[in-house]
């Protein structure tokens, strides 16, 4: 895994997502699927798409809106984080094919981050998730990466899907 790829794209992100809190305060942040920029016959967005559908019908799956989906594997009952929160999870990243791309519990390590320095699909999924919860979260590749991915890893067009668990806020 090429730690130095992941980083470099996270500065990339927190840098995107610190200009649009900017012009767009969290609680205006609009949960409406953004006009698709991907390539109909790509094949990452075909298969995202076809999976989507798929988990959308699971009856224990739930909607966050703008495509975003989430199966609660357990509810926690302390507070929700804000988009000035800083949070303490374990998490695991895995492509629609099952491919895990990263993991904290792979590294044996929390990772501590702001809500407002991840992908925007985070950022909506955390803002609903109360601590001690651990959810499975589908996220379009327009909440994720998009038509540029992110490394080696994550190609263009990616849905991604993550098992969250959302151990603390920090600040």
């Amino acid at each position: 895994m090429d730690y130095v790829l992941i980083a470099v794209s996270i500065v990339v992100l927190v840098i995107g997502i610190f200009m649009a809190v900017h012009f767009w305060p969290a609680e205006t942040i609009p949960v409406q699927v953004p006009e698709q920029t991907a390539v109909e016959d790509d094949p990452n967005y075909k298969a995202g798409e076809e999976f989507l559908e798929k988990v959308a019908q699971q009856p224990d799956v739930k909607s966050l809106g703008g495509g975003i989906y989430y199966r609660v594997i357990s509810e926690g009952t302390g507070p929700k984080p804000t988009q000035e929160s800083t949070v303490r999870v374990h998490y695991e990243g895995r492509l629609v094919d099952g491919t895990v791309f990263d993991s904290s519990y792979e590294r044996k390590e929390e990772a501590t981050f702001p809500v407002s320095g991840v992908i925007t699909g985070w950022q909506i999924a955390l803002k609903s998730m109360p601590v001690g919860s651990a959810w499975e979260i589908y996220i379009p590749q327009y909440y994720a990466y998009g038509a540029q991915g992110s490394g080696k890893n994550i190609p263009p067009y990616s849905a991604l899907i993550f098992k969250v668990e959302l151990l603390g806020i920090v600040k």
